[in-house]
């Protein structure tokens, strides 16, 4: 899209007051690439949608590479779908190995080990393993969520066949050229998946929580087994019960 150097921008806004009418940029393909800026929505009775995923993100995954130094400007109250099936990286990478056994956030061990950046921040794999936004001379400003209900997050996150969550299961989702600006934001870098904030995701279980620190630094969402500590109490309970123990041996 706008090819020959005339490219406009290419806005997706609609006078809908609710995602699920709204107008939606979707689809997208190995090659598919936007030459002019994004943007989707401008308000809460103007929302607009971007889904690589050929009319839905949860049903096709898919790629879209945005050229423009405008890079792509999504409103708050407006939305990101995004689905998943395939982990750009898993445990088995060596990198990746190395976050899971230094117990750090993602960011925090990003911070600590700068050159891994590059090893961590890759396309799928295989095309179609995840939706992939690519944005090779721009950022991405990312506005708040339409409501509290989940699926009316700014950036939703599907599962598309991932059958089986596990530590170490990353996805890197965008790759921009400048750092993620708007109202985005999150309360936390660990959560079991719902509605967290700004974002949906998929609900995870058996000891297993989202990593989203290193979202807004690399476009990046992992799988992580960090337990969360016992509470105070918990503590003084399993003291007492060994100096019971103690006591009874001696």
């Amino acid at each position: 899209l706008g090819a020959g150097g005339t490219a406009g921008t290419v806005s997706v806004i609609g006078g809908s007051t609710t995602l699920a009418t709204a107008p939606m940029l979707a689809g997208g393909s190995a090659t598919s690439t936007i030459v002019g800026a994004v943007v989707i929505g401008s308000g809460l009775t103007s929302q607009g949608i971007l889904a690589p995923g050929l009319t839905d993100s949860s049903v096709s995954n898919q790629q879209l590479t945005i050229t423009s130094s405008a890079g792509i400007v999504v409103a708050s109250a407006s939305q990101v779908q995004m689905s998943i099936s395939t982990p750009t990286l898993t445990s088995g990478n060596a990198t990746v190995f190395s976050w899971l056994n230094s117990g750090d956030t993602l960011e925090n061990y990003l911070t600590a080990n700068p050159s891994d950046a590059a090893l961590l921040n890759v396309a799928p794999a295989t095309y179609g393993d995840h939706d992939y936004l690519l944005l090779t001379a721009g950022g991405l400003t990312l506005g708040s969520r339409a409501s509290g209900a989940f699926g009316d997050s700014s950036l939703w996150v599907q599962s598309h066949g991932w059958a089986s969550p596990a530590a170490g299961d990353l996805f890197n989702l965008i790759d921009w050229v400048t750092s993620l600006s708007g109202t985005f934001s999150v309360p936390g870098d660990y959560t079991s998946g719902g509605s967290f904030g700004d974002f949906d995701l998929p609900t995870l279980s058996g000891g297993l929580v989202w990593d989203v620190s290193a979202f807004g630094s690399h476009g990046i969402i992992a799988v992580s087994g960090i337990i969360p500590e016992p509470s105070r109490a918990l503590l003084i309970m399993i003291g007492l019960f060994v100096l019971g123990v103690r006591r009874r041996r001696a």
